[in-house]
């Protein structure tokens, strides 16, 4: 027990004199400074409903077989309910080459749960009709950023090209995958617009997204505000749209066991960036689909830390 105390009263004695030295701050690296940024992405989102061609919302759907039926004469079909959860990891890395040039490279991981189940009958039961579930890379992407003009009013070209792991071609014909698919190339170019303040940041951009195989081509608008008054830390607000370049068809039948083939989408949601020491950094956000048409009202999160070296 001694031994004990004496050895408590030295390292007490130790801490206070290293500690009671004045530290020699690091001197904060300009992030503009930085060459590499690798960063891991999270997202984890849900739905159990779907907006039709008329951008009504659908959450039950009928089945294509009768629940009983006498004589050849249907008697009623079931309704039954479905509910999607999807899970991404997405790591990435960037490097600037100059002042004005920024190549990346990301990965897609998924993860893709489907449930039907049938409404609940008399006895108040819920029977199960069809469960899917579908593990994959989604694609590779190679990015670039090239600015046409500096900061505090910046314009920015931006385009990526996404290349998927299968080798079918088609989104729903695969008899091998009666859930998803392996996806399909996609390309996207366009500008975009950053201004940033002392006290807030706004930032618009307009994409064209060219997809290939049955997948339509569509335009992307991002339009988001953020404040910057707390050091380091940005909360922001966005609004996202994703519109089809040609309509839908009367015709067209959404399919809630594949991707929608040329779905018009209205999203809205939040982020929160801090960034530590100019070094490491972290967001989180949540956006959701508020309406649109042959589109899922996926709800997602999405969280992301890195760091620049």
């Amino acid at each position: 027990m001694c031994k004990k105390f004496v050895f408590l009263i030295i390292f007490i004695a130790f801490a206070f004199e290293a500690f009671g030295q004045p530290l020699v701050q690091p001197k904060k690296r300009n992030p503009n400074e930085a060459k590499w940024e690798v960063s891991l992405g999270f997202s984890m989102g849900s739905t159990s409903l779907y907006y039709d061609n008329n951008g009504n919302t659908v959450s039950r759907l009928l089945d294509t077989l009768p629940a009983a039926s006498v004589a050849d004469t249907t008697l009623n079909l079931q309704k039954y309910t479905f509910q999607i959860s999807n899970y991404v990891i997405t790591p990435s890395v960037k490097y600037k080459v100059n002042e004005d040039l920024d190549l990346g490279f990301s990965l897609s991981l998924s993860s893709s749960f489907m449930e039907e189940k049938y409404t609940y009958d008399s006895l108040y039961e819920q029977k199960q009709k069809a469960k899917f579930s579908l593990t994959q890379v989604d694609f590779a992407a190679l990015n670039i950023g090239y600015r046409l003009l500096p900061a505090p009013y910046e314009i920015k070209l931006l385009g990526s090209v996404s290349m998927p792991f299968g080798f079918h071609k088609g989104q729903t014909n695969d008899p091998h995958r009666p859930f998803l698919s392996d996806g399909a190339f996609e390309a996207v170019i366009g500008p975009q617009f950053k201004y940033i303040d002392k006290e807030y940041s706004l930032t618009a951009r307009a994409l064209y997204n060219w997809r290939d195989e049955d997948l339509k081509p569509r335009m992307n608008y991002y339009f988001a505000f953020g404040l910057l008054k707390v050091k380091d830390t940005e909360l922001g607000g966005f609004l996202n749209a994703f519109i089809p370049i040609e309509k839908s068809k009367d015709k067209d039948v959404f399919d809630i066991r594949h991707r929608p083939l040329n779905e018009e989408t209205y999203q809205a949601g939040f982020f929160f960036k801090i960034i530590f020491d100019n070094d490491f950094f972290t967001q989180v956000g949540y956006d959701v689909n508020i309406f649109g048409n042959n589109t899922f009202g996926w709800g997602v999160f999405n969280l992301t830390a890195g760091v620049r070296f």
